[in-house]
């Protein structure tokens, strides 16, 4: 199995970690550290959580963590529900990280929650994150996170098409367009995420082999810029540009994409090209918002954000998103700028 890092690899050194203060104390006595990190995701049938000690070795820092598992073992980790359902962490050893030539050890040990079927998560409520040390009852650590509720992308939609179906909105990514969503009903039942981040994907085929291209992430999203909703703006061809960078099409090949059917039941209709918005809930925004490299004091350093607590100095974050998606088709003048489906009849102005 293996592991891809969410966001940042294990802290090497951290002092003051819990401080709002830039100032380092060099001779202060040595303490362990503690570096959680976990993010729930309402889809996903299995949550992770790495928690690992940071280290202060005599020889070469990079050295050490290249060498060494940093993990910490024989934890009793639970995940507890608002409602008062309990999940208990397995232990996952030797789990290979991605990219398995980085700075650190190769191998790590992470604690899985089975969050499948009749136990899978439930948006709307509060996770608690509780770590314990086998035989130590004075040891604990804890964190919580709401869980968003799931917002909805009002634009672009499904349309009406014949009978009772549904259909694919064809858009014309040759302009300038925009992603609006709203969280009307997240509002009202105080679940709300305090931030977004949008993606785009597109799934194709080059010469009969699958691949998929990205978009995205976009910055975080935390204002309404479109009246009463969230909105995310492209610019004209924006997305023809990153698509056709990040498929890097050669000369002679055939692309194609799946683009019926465009009137189905939801569920049968072309699932090619979607937009998959995120939302952060408040612990996660403000950890991202502290690391983000745009960001710093005149003394090119931060406070670390942690909503980790307990008995022991900690750093790391508990947070959770939740993850909808709206699928919608292309124009023949997208089609043409893409080189899908051998679409060879640009209208005026259809072009680069």
């Amino acid at each position: 199995m293996r592991f891809s890092v969410l966001f940042f690899a294990v802290l090497l050194l951290f002092i003051g970690a819990m401080s709002c203060s830039t100032e380092i104390d060099i001779n202060a006595p040595e303490k362990p550290i503690w570096a959680v990190y976990g993010v729930l995701n309402q889809e996903d049938s299995r949550q992770f959580v790495r928690i690992s000690m940071g280290f202060l070795p005599e020889g070469n820092a990079l050295e050490y963590a290249k060498e060494n598992d940093l993990s910490v073992k024989d934890l009793r980790v639970t995940l507890t529900a608002e409602s008062g359902k309990t999940y208990q962490a397995s232990q996952l050893d030797e789990v290979l990280k991605e990219p398995e030539n980085g700075t650190f050890y190769s191998l790590t040990t992470l604690y899985t929650f089975d969050t499948e079927g009749e136990n899978a998560l439930v948006g709307g409520e509060k996770y608690t994150l509780r770590i314990a040390k086998i035989g130590d009852d004075e040891f604990e650590l804890h964190a919580e996170t709401a869980l968003p509720l799931i917002p909805r992308i009002s634009r672009p939609s499904l349309t009406l098409c014949s009978g009772n179906g549904k259909g694919l909105q064809a858009l014309s990514l040759d302009k300038e367009t925009r992603v609006e969503w709203s969280d009307k009903r997240a509002q009202e039942e105080g679940v709300r995420g305090k931030a977004f981040e949008l993606r785009a994907f597109l799934a194709y085929e080059e010469n009969g082999m699958s691949d998929t291209v990205k978009f995205g992430p976009s910055r975080m999203i935390d204002i309404k810029a479109c009246g009463t909703q969230y909105c995310y703006r492209f610019r004209e061809k924006e997305l023809i540009s990153t698509f056709l960078t990040r498929m890097d099409q050669q000369p002679g090949a055939f692309y194609t994409y799946v683009d019926s059917p465009t009137c189905s039941q939801p569920e049968l209709l072309a699932n090619s090209f979607w937009y998959e918005l995120t939302a952060i809930d408040s612990f996660l925004y403000n950890y991202r918002l502290a690391n983000d490299p745009l960001f710093t004091d005149f003394n090119t350093s931060r406070p670390e954000f942690s909503n980790i607590l307990g008995t022991e100095t900690a750093v790391g974050i508990f947070g959770s998103i939740s993850i909808t998606r709206q699928y919608a088709a292309f124009n023949s003048c997208t089609r043409y700028l893409l080189n899908l489906n051998g679409e060879r009849q640009p209208n005026p102005g259809c072009a680069f």
